[in-house]
């Protein structure tokens, strides 16, 4: 199944869920459902480029027991003080999951990180995650940092959620690579100077 710029919104429930299969998602906004914006689970394959997951009210991005690719995704304004999770759970990621070039912001949990929990070792790459709120820090202890930015400095646009010119700790940083994007969510080359 490919989705292609389209809304998942204002579901009572999860916005979208993959058991199984293929998904790809372009330019999806999935945002203000009621309990989880995607759960992907039992062998999923998930690929996200370009979407946007934000406000839903107990979670983000749920990846348990799948394979996924989520590159250039805004994940902002998740859970809330009672949720398990706020920006994205990551439980079992399949063989060749990546997590590159993402920001995840202003997410909340209960009683684990705000930003990304990861249940075994695995990288976030060249991603910004700032302003999470939750037990202990924006990050797992399990959820390595491979060029990414963690922390509550990186100033963030209030129209776009993009980096202002005043984010010099995240300002054209990060690596370069086969694994990773080569651009960023509007298409602009990075790192940047490439």
């Amino acid at each position: 199944t490919t989705l292609n710029t389209v809304q998942i919104t204002n579901n009572g429930t999860i916005g979208l869920s993959a058991t199984g299969g293929s998904t790809t998602l372009n330019t999806v906004q999935i945002t203000n459902n009621g309990t989880i914006g995607l759960s992907a689970q039992m062998g999923a394959d998930v690929t996200m480029r370009r979407c946007t997951v934000g406000r839903n009210a107990r979670g983000g991005l749920e990846l348990q027991d799948a394979r996924f690719t989520i590159e250039n995704t805004f994940v902002l304004d998740n859970g809330s003080g009672s949720s398990a999770f706020g920006g994205v759970w990551i439980g079992a990621a399949g063989a060749g999951s990546t997590f590159s070039n993402n920001t995840l912001a202003r997410n909340r949990a209960a009683a684990v990180a705000g930003g990304v929990v990861c249940t075994a070792s695995f990288s976030l790459v060249n991603s910004i995650v700032t302003s999470n709120t939750g037990a202990g820090p924006q990050i797992d202890m399990r959820c390595a940092n491979d060029s990414s930015y963690v922390g509550d400095t990186a100033n963030l646009n209030a129209a776009d959620d993009h980096l202002t010119t005043g984010s010099t700790c995240c300002l054209d940083l990060g690596r370069s690579g086969a694994d990773v994007p080569a651009d960023d969510f509007d298409g602009d080359a990075r790192p940047c100077p490439a």
